[in-house]
């Protein structure tokens, strides 16, 4: 083996923990090998994140715990699927029907669809849901939105043991009061918020961005929806009682919030990876950006490197906080975005502290 290749191959694998390494081969190296392993080290850290949103499912609030609302959920759909049609459009609208084939008057939209679930254990609303014809927002405030409807049963609350609506008017009113899941069907989407059993603690919500352009047009959603069957294919009874249906109504409601989120999911899982992985090329740059001001002392005996060496000594210095980023990323998914800046931190602040610091008499 060639003693420059075998210097190089020294270099590239030793920098990964010598920061002396990092800087011969930043030194004696063509420079597009610190580009290139610039651009490689910084994708490291971005394929937790990528794995992350490429995973994500429109029905992840559902595969939790439900707080029993699946029983409400499936008693409301075959209710609904009773009294009115619901089909997509070539324009990708979600439209409400009545049987007779005429549209659903928005007479009373801020009303239930049917008659709200009531738990008969806790005699609390359990579900209630609605299908609202607005959009989802407007900068114009005169304008009724999805928005401002979700935020006006945000701010509802019932009183505890009962369908009454109540609301507190003091500090010192400890009557106890919760509020019901909800769930919005409108033209562009769908939007559903699931509160904790007698309480106004939010439980969990769905994604937001969720749309019907990935649905089956002219097709009635809510009559398959509550449609279960079988193993054998043969249809299953309506019965809140039967385990079996309540379970095939809530996958299938699982089935429409993934199909809802698919787009989302897309536009989700490309801006979130070209923005870490911008943001994490330009720290790249500012660090070496730092490495270049670190050195210009006079005391440095590094104060002759140009400022596009410094900033291929961070090139090489990045392979091995890249790939602790990415082992971080994926042990500890909550720390995916921090984990890799943090390292990077640090190996720039060794390499300055150790290896390019000052020499002093």
């Amino acid at each position: 083996m060639k003693a420059n290749i075998k210097s190089f191959l020294l270099n590239l694998f030793g920098s990964l923990f010598s920061n002396a390494r990092a800087i011969d081969g930043a030194r004696t190296s063509p420079f597009f090998v610190a580009i290139i392993m610039f651009l490689i080290g910084n994708f490291f850290p971005v394929i937790p994140i990528m794995v992350a949103t490429g995973s994500a499912k429109g029905s992840d609030f559902l595969s939790g715990y439900t707080y029993g609302v699946e029983v409400a959920l499936a008693q409301q759909t075959n209710e609904i699927s009773k009294l009115y049609d619901f089909k997509v459009n070539d324009n990708n609208e979600l439209l409400a029907y009545n049987k007779d084939g005429t549209l659903k008057s928005d007479a009373n939209e801020e009303q239930p669809l049917v008659e709200q679930y009531v738990n008969s254990n806790t005699n609390n609303i359990d579900l209630q849901v609605y299908y609202l014809n607005r959009v989802p927002k407007s900068k114009d405030a005169s304008v009724k939105t999805v928005s401002t409807f979700v935020q006006y049963l945000s701010d509802k609350t019932y009183k505890s043991g009962t369908t009454t609506e109540y609301a507190k008017t003091s500090k010192d009113d400890d009557t106890k009061v919760y509020k019901p899941s909800y769930l919005i069907l409108y033209p562009q989407g769908l939007v559903m918020a699931i509160y904790k059993d007698n309480s106004t603690n939010g439980g969990a919500t769905s994604y937001s961005g969720c749309n019907w352009k990935s649905f089956e047009k002219n097709t009635d959603i809510i009559s398959i929806l509550a449609n279960v069957k079988d193993s054998e294919g043969a249809n299953i009874t309506p019965d809140v009682k039967n385990s079996a249906y309540v379970k095939g109504v809530l996958n299938n409601w699982k089935d429409t919030f993934n199909l809802a989120f698919k787009e989302r999911k897309t536009i989700n899982f490309w801006a979130q990876s070209g923005m870490y992985y911008g943001i994490y090329l330009a720290l790249t740059l500012t660090m070496g950006s730092l490495l270049f001001l670190l050195t210009r002392g006079k005391k440095n005996p590094f104060n002759y490197m140009k400022y596009h060496t410094c900033v291929a000594i961070e090139g090489w210095s990045v392979m091995a906080p890249g790939l602790l980023g990415m082992i971080v990323g994926f042990i500890f998914t909550q720390y995916a975005v921090m984990a890799y800046i943090m390292l990077l931190g640090l190996r720039t602040m060794w390499l300055s502290m150790k290896q390019l610091r000052p020499q002093y008499n």
